[in-house]
């Protein structure tokens, strides 16, 4: 580290082979070079003088082989969607969010492949437009368009960041997020009218539905240690244990999303009575948890 120090004490300007000179600009190295009689200066991305004087050596290297100040063709466009198909499928995402992804991949490949499309560099805003007039044409939602301009979107971000493409072909698109539209509900007497004529194995089930705010799967892998039974407080499913589930292998278990706190009174008396004898589930009360390790 010492002789790294004494290496940077010199700020001036210091030929690195035949083309190449390596200066300090504030406290990082830059590297000045002629290219087609024009003067170069890059940040060699450094604050030590040895790693400029290396790195400045290779782009010594790169100039001496025509490389250097080139911009490398850009990957096709049928390249660069495979490799994010494969990175989704890496990240293990979910086969629905899957499914999504390769539909709207699928889309993109045959609009390219009408207008001539075949470099990733040519995925420009024109081609985005003429995707969403065609969704619109065919009657999807405003909110289905916009999630589909994403993923197109995300994918030119994904062939930047992987070097498949030298400057990002999107970055001038501006989406704008629809104005959400309202979601039909239940009434509070709808609920109560469906909860009496339940068969009354299921009801319980349907209480906790309907007065906690779970989804299904939450409901369907909820155990009695997700269950706090003190008094004057509403049944809320501990924070940790979702998330623990969430983190749970594939392989059939559901992926709970955090529940919120119950929002009616009539929560606990639907569990009242309903523990199991082994205490780990709730299956006696409708649900059917569970078996594999007391989950």
């Amino acid at each position: 580290m010492g002789q790294d120090r004494d290496l940077n004490q010199g700020s001036g300007s210091e030929p690195v082979g035949d083309r190449v000179r390596i200066f300090l600009r504030g406290r990082r190295w830059h590297g000045n070079y002629q290219l087609d009689g024009r003067q170069v200066r890059v940040s060699l991305k450094t604050t030590s003088k040895k790693e400029a004087r290396r790195r400045a050596a290779g782009l010594e290297a790169e100039l001496a082989a025509g490389r250097a100040g080139r911009p490398k063709p850009p990957a096709g466009l049928a390249v660069v969607i495979n490799e994010y198909l494969d990175y989704l499928r890496t990240e293990r995402r979910s086969p629905k969010t899957l499914s999504k992804y390769e539909k709207v991949c699928q889309r993109v490949t045959d609009l390219a492949a009408r207008r001539r499309v075949r470099a990733i560099a040519d995925l420009n805003l024109r081609l985005v437009r003429a995707y969403q007039a065609e969704r619109v044409r065919s009657g999807a939602a405003p909110k289905t368009v916009y999630t589909e301009s994403v993923v197109i979107r995300q994918l030119a971000k994904f062939a930047v960041s992987h070097g498949l493409v030298d400057t990002d072909p999107l970055k001038a698109l501006k989406l704008t997020k629809p104005r959400p539209a309202p979601q039909p509900c239940w009434r509070r007497d709808q609920v109560e009218r469906i909860l009496a004529v339940s068969p009354e194995w299921l009801r319980p089930s349907l209480t906790l539905l309907a007065e906690l705010g779970l989804r299904i799967g939450e409901l369907k892998w909820l155990t009695w240690d997700d269950v706090d039974p003190r008094p004057r407080l509403r049944p809320c499913l501990r924070q940790g244990r979702l998330e623990a589930e969430n983190r749970r292998p594939s392989g059939g278990a559901p992926q709970p999303s955090r529940a919120g706190r119950a929002r009616g009174a009539a929560a606990p008396g639907s569990l009242g009575g309903h523990r199991s004898e082994q205490g780990t589930g709730l299956g006696s009360a409708g649900v059917r948890a569970p078996t594999a390790g007391g989950r």
